[in-house]
């Protein structure tokens, strides 16, 4: 959000957790202004909503009153795999958050027509901040991943970081929540034989 709006050049609020990750130096420097709380992720939300409502401005939550225009974001990576392959992928590994980019994708390939297994990975609790499976939209995503033939899958921080060095020399930069996914896959590589082409989404930079 800090990085779209810093893009178009409209004024964004973030409300964070007091010690989340870099405790919003890089949503800082993408333009947004940063309000640090005590309490959990979910106090974060609530307050940003007061904010909202007290302020005038647009709740972006991802479960608020544009709820169908987030999803339709979050749902074009898919539009542009198939824009890409010439077959839908073996498998779509995807960062668990809100949930929201889960739901998102799996609603976008099925209007698509293509049958792709969602794998979701979330981290341990201690690193809850960065990735959040107790969700906003937890549940449904859930159901998603079902649907879709995939299944959720765990990383430890040590994966985390692992992953996000081997992205970096590729010149790829996500956050360190943002290379979760390629954690997930990486680790159930090394018990499961894979085939075909997996495709891992990155966040961050």
């Amino acid at each position: 959000m800090a990085m779209a709006c810093g893009a178009i050049g409209m004024p964004c609020t973030v409300v964070l957790p007091t010690g989340w990750s870099d405790g919003g130096t890089f949503m800082r420097a993408a333009g947004a202004n940063v309000h640090l709380i005590d309490g959990s992720y979910e106090d974060a939300v609530d307050e940003s909503r007061r904010l909202a409502t007290l302020d005038g401005a647009i709740d972006g939550n991802v479960d608020g009153p544009y709820v169908d225009a987030v999803f339709t974001g979050h749902g074009t990576v898919a539009h542009a795999l198939h824009a890409e392959l010439d077959e839908p992928p073996a498998a779509l590994w995807i960062p668990v958050g809100n949930g929201t980019t889960v739901i998102a994708v799996h609603k976008a390939l099925s209007q698509l027509g293509w049958d792709v297994p969602l794998h979701g990975v979330t981290t341990t609790d201690h690193n809850q901040p960065l990735v959040n499976w107790h969700a906003l939209q937890g549940p449904e995503a859930l159901d998603a991943i079902r649907a879709s033939g995939g299944a959720v899958h765990a990383a430890t921080d040590d994966e985390l970081l692992t992953a996000r060095h081997l992205l970096a020399e590729y010149a790829a930069q996500p956050t360190a929540a943002g290379s979760v996914a390629l954690a997930g896959l990486l680790a159930h590589a090394r018990s499961t034989a894979l085939t075909g082409t997996h495709v891992v989404l990155l966040s961050g930079r």
